[in-house]
């Protein structure tokens, strides 16, 4: 399958992600935050196999971001943390780059503000085309991954409750450590051609 769909073990694990990469600022080693983490039960999961499962996947999230957007997560505002996750995961899992580039912020631009199932669906039937590994997949499984994929929106600060885009205001420093990554993760966010002209100019 080119499409890696772990993210649907969990949300966007907001707290999680906080407690794991202020750990890793001050140990500056992603196999020794996993072994601390896990060994104290950091991030107070219920159970040990849920603790090395969310582990593992925020460090891969985390891994992702470049110095200064790691940065920012741990140092800026509340706004700017969840755009640096949201950030992290569009750069972990290109389903989830190419859901917010094709459908989100297509959507977006078009003033069609309202999120459905069937928004997904379409998307998902569409890949599932030319993607073995999303054709193979059952109809529960799919669910999950559609379930779980807008809870992260939600989550994000992407959707309303009532699965709503909202328009997504980035910071000057948040715009500054994106286009100094790579210009083309704009579209992992519902903003306008406009702004993306103005940061990338």
């Amino acid at each position: 399958m080119s499409y890696r769909m772990s993210f649907t073990s969990a949300g966007l694990l907001v707290r999680e992600s906080l407690i794991l990469a202020q750990t890793y600022q001050s140990i500056q080693d992603w196999e020794m935050v996993k072994k601390s983490s896990f060994e104290q039960n950091l991030l107070q999961a219920r159970k040990p196999s849920s603790a090395k499962r969310n582990i593992r996947e925020i460090s891969h999230r985390l891994r992702t971001l470049t110095a200064d957007q790691f940065e920012l997560l741990i140092d800026g505002g509340y706004a700017d943390q969840l755009q640096m996750l949201w950030l992290a995961t569009a750069k972990t899992y290109k389903f989830v780059l190419e859901f917010s580039q094709e459908v989100i912020r297509e959507k977006y631009l078009k003033l069609d503000y309202m999120l459905s199932y069937d928004d997904f669906d379409s998307f998902f039937n569409t890949k599932a085309e030319w993607d073995d590994g999303l054709d193979g997949l059952s109809e529960s499984t799919r669910k999950k991954i559609r379930q779980v994929l807008f809870r992260m929106m939600h989550e994000a600060e992407i959707l309303t409750a009532g699965n709503m885009i909202i328009p997504t205001i980035l910071s000057a420093e948040a715009a500054r450590v994106i286009q100094y990554d790579d210009p083309a993760l704009f579209v992992a966010y519902p903003i306008s051609d406009m702004d993306i002209q103005e940061w990338t100019r």
